[in-house]
Parts: structure tokens; sequence; C-alpha cells
């Protein structure tokens, strides 16, 4: 898994949306997808 916005591998699971699909978190940008 790689952030789309900054290429980071630093990214972590972060909930899930409200359609049910899974949710991460970029650790290093903050992004959310």
């Amino acid at each position: 898994m790689q952030c789309p916005k900054c290429d980071s591998q630093y990214v972590v699971k972060n909930g899930h949306t409200h359609t049910g699909k899974q949710n991460f978190k970029c650790r290093d940008c903050g992004r959310q997808f």
C-alpha cells in the first residue's frame, strides 16, 4: 500500500468509510484514502 499523494509506504488502516470500504491514512502527509 502506498500513499497516492506523497508515495510514502508509511500507511496505516484508519477504520472504514460509511460504505464499508477500508480507509487508510498516510502517517507522513496525513492524507486519508
